[in-house]
């Protein structure tokens, strides 16, 4: 697997690599699931979906890593653009989900306004979590 810097990432702040022709940028700053959405846009790229098992494993091999190395995000997790979509009554990246991997308990729709973050479960291994979008959480943005 290729992992090498992106072209025209966000700056040294911000740790940016390429996997399989998409760029992963970790972003520590924390900030709001609508801020982080807004602040990867202003770079053109977007909040991480997770679609596939295949993704899932990128994640948790590549990144989980650079977030481990930061102590809030190993405690509370990165933001994903996983959001509760009130019209579909379920999760959704852009679609609704059709691979899951969520902690044991999760999705949490008890929550006010509940999005999806990734938690680092161990070096190699990330699962789901729901926490209300509002709450302020770094994140990882990606692009194709």
């Amino acid at each position: 697997m290729s992992n090498v810097a992106c072209e025209g990432s966000m700056g040294p702040a911000n740790t940016c690599l390429k996997v399989k022709k998409v760029c992963y940028c970790y972003v520590k700053t924390q900030l709001s699931w609508a801020k982080a959405n807004d602040y990867c846009n202003t770079y053109d790229m977007k909040l991480l979906s997770i679609k596939t098992q295949s993704v899932q494993n990128d994640v948790s091999d590549i990144l989980m890593p650079l977030v481990l190395g930061y102590p809030i995000s190993k405690q509370i997790g990165v933001w994903t653009s996983g959001a509760y979509n009130t019209g579909q009554k379920g999760f959704a990246w852009l679609e609704p989900f059709t691979f899951v991997n969520w902690f044991y308990g999760e999705p949490n729709t008890g929550i006010s306004n509940p999005c999806v973050r990734i938690v680092p479960e161990s070096m190699s291994d990330a699962k789901w979590a729901t926490l209300p979008c509002d709450q302020w959480l770094p994140f990882i943005c990606e692009k194709n």
